[in-house]
């Protein structure tokens, strides 16, 4: 029966993203190139028509113009809402589409990892050493409990360096690391750096363990704000049993890979609905005289307010050497990341 429904829902969300592909394609940018880094580099490669490393006004005015009518499929001079939401949609479905092989493509490399003596299954014993060294690593002060009295899990570097100190956040945490390692460490962690913005700019997210919150939101059963070694072990046997299909105390990679994109497609669906309900209403904002569909001029009040974050220096055109405006200090709440969700969006 689960198989059935992972194929089914997975046949029909390709089907949805094959029938507005044509819709989307206005909005994909040149190939290659995932739907992330919404910041100026994106912008100038989403824009730049004769490939000049730069944006002028009337080459931005042009694309969206493109854009805009590629978008007005019956050609009456206005977008209405169902325009509106199908070319969005179409956009998201590819993006959607992309990031689901990704995702089982590291489920396949999650097996492998789990699969200790290389013999194409996961036994009990393997499945649960490897909750074992989870828990371990939240329950920091090994009183068998994950709370939040226990400290941050300390940093692990593969390097054994002195100068690594393994607490706090970011470029403090590694305070006396750098000069260790030198460009090895810069681009090691710069890579890591990388990965987690990728992460942090795609549309489904699934839970992860590898944060406490993940492991609250999956393990903490009775939402007591803590896990115990009995609720954890209960929850990972429950999951294993479930995952096991044939009964056979092993799971497999296709009982595995199952298991995953039942979960991975209830998140992509559930997602989805929310997204298109949101462009609706971002429809509503745009459509300042409510006649019930967005004019050229409606449409580039959005338009040029994104130019106008980019072209910090103010001389019309958008390139490299705009510089950003300012940078908020410890505590002030930036907007930078809503303006920029902002713009991929329209």
């Amino acid at each position: 029966m689960k198989s059935k429904c992972f194929a089914l829902v997975s046949a029909v969300m390709l089907t949805a993203a094959a029938s507005l592909a044509v819709a989307g394609h206005y909005g994909e940018h040149k190939e290659g190139h995932h739907g992330g880094h919404h910041g100026k580099s994106f912008f100038i490669q989403r824009y730049d028509q004769n490939d000049d490393a730069q944006v002028t006004a009337d080459e931005f005015e042009q694309a969206r113009r493109a854009r805009y009518d590629l978008t007005d499929e019956d050609d009456n001079g206005l977008i209405d809402v169902d325009e509106y939401v199908q070319g969005y949609a179409g956009r998201l479905n590819k993006k959607i589409e992309r990031e689901r092989k990704g995702h089982i493509k590291q489920t396949r490399r999650r097996f492998g990892a789990l699969d200790k003596n290389d013999n194409e299954q996961i036994e009990w014993e393997e499945y649960e050493a490897s909750g074992e060294r989870s828990f371990k690593r939240f329950d920091v002060d090994e009183n068998g409990v994950i709370n939040a009295d226990d400290p941050r899990p300390k940093r692990s570097c593969k390097h054994k360096c002195k100068g690594y100190k393994g607490k706090g956040k970011g470029d403090k945490a590694d305070a006396g690391h750098d000069h260790e390692h030198g460009e090895d460490y810069k681009r090691h962690h710069g890579k890591h750096k990388g990965m987690c913005k990728k992460y942090a700019k795609r549309v489904i997210h699934m839970p992860t363990t590898h944060r406490k919150k993940g492991m609250m939101r999956k393990y903490d059963t009775d939402k007591d704000g803590s896990i115990t070694h009995e609720e954890f072990s209960a929850k990972r046997r429950a999951d294993f049993d479930r995952t096991d299909e044939d009964g056979d105390g092993r799971l497999n990679s296709e009982e595995y890979a199952l298991e995953f994109g039942n979960r991975l497609d209830e998140k992509i669906e559930k997602t989805r609905e929310k997204k298109l309900k949101r462009a609706k209403k971002r429809f509503g904002v745009m459509d300042k005289d409510e006649n019930g569909g967005i004019s050229f001029e409606e449409y580039q009040v959005s338009g040029q307010k994104m130019f106008s974050r980019h072209d910090t220096n103010e001389d019309g055109v958008v390139s490299e050497s705009d510089r950003p405006r300012h940078k908020h200090g410890k505590g002030h709440k930036d907007h930078s990341a809503k303006s920029r969700k902002k713009e991929r969006d329209h």
